[in-house]
């Protein structure tokens, strides 16, 4: 099973202290990210791309990831990341000639960074300040498009398949109560449908739902500084020990050790 990589807004910045490793992370949109310190690793079918400090890397979405953020001696890992439409991509890759070459792999990294970490930065800028307005979307296509230049390009989009509907639904609202019927009911199938089209594609709902709220809680408790226990209300766990003990079988990693540098002695509680 997958975890979805929430994306609460545009632009977020991440910080952890522990050197790990996230099995099978989806991302809902495609993202530019920034390394601001620390090593960052994906991988995906089998092939590897780094970034280090000061470098970018392009995130395919919907796609299965391993992840590993390693951060150097005390210092966090720290990294600034973008999400945005494909189709912001797409019509970067319009103005290009058409033999250009895309990606051969999902991962692409950005190491002659020039003009492509200007226009992250405007991007960044964008986003941050106005995201709606017409000259933010301009810098989005501009970074898109300076990433291609450095060929960095995104793969071709990824089928869609019932599961991604399910994790782009259930993500409006993590904490309701959701059942199987009640997700049939919204999208306009039976249950027994909705379950034999997620068993063809290798899944099942509890297992998206279960996966996508503890994704989603790893995001928060590496963008936020929300207690733990407020953390896993906003992804749908009543009992912020249960949230601990599922996350920490899942990740191999507490709620309180991704924000805890090695040196801090100090005991984690569920609701720190």
């Amino acid at each position: 099973m997958t975890h979805a990589m929430q994306d609460t807004a545009p632009g977020f910045h991440i910080r952890q202290y522990r050197r790990a490793r996230f099995d099978r992370l989806i991302s809902p949109l495609p993202a530019v990210i920034r390394v601001e310190a620390g090593e960052k690793r994906l991988t995906a079918a089998g092939l590897t791309a780094r970034a280090t400090a000061g470098t970018l890397i392009l995130l395919p979405e919907e796609t299965p990831l391993l992840v590993e953020n390693l951060p150097l001696g005390e210092a966090p890992y720290a990294a600034t990341v973008l999400a945005f439409p494909r189709a912001v991509f797409e019509a970067a890759y319009a103005r290009l000639p058409r033999d250009g070459a895309r990606a051969p792999y999902p991962l692409q990294s950005c190491l002659d960074l020039g003009a492509a970490a200007e226009a992250f930065g405007m991007a960044l800028a964008g986003l941050s300040q106005d995201p709606e307005h017409p000259r933010t979307g301009l810098h989005c296509e501009a970074l898109a498009l300076e990433m291609a230049l450095a060929r960095a390009w995104l793969p071709p989009a990824p089928a869609r398949s019932l599961a991604a509907q399910v994790r782009q639904h259930l993500a409006t609202d993590l904490a309701a109560p959701w059942t199987a019927e009640t997700l049939a009911r919204a999208l306009q199938i039976s249950p027994a449908t909705l379950r034999r089209r997620l068993r063809a594609e290798g899944c099942a709902f509890q297992d998206i739902l279960r996966d996508l709220r503890l994704g989603s809680g790893l995001h928060l408790l590496q963008t936020t500084r929300w207690p733990v226990a407020s953390v896993a209300e906003a992804v749908g766990y009543r009992s912020a020990s249960r949230f601990a003990r599922r996350f920490q079988d899942r990740f191999a990693l507490s709620p309180g050790a991704v924000r805890r540098p090695l040196s801090d002695p100090s005991k984690e509680t569920p609701h720190e």
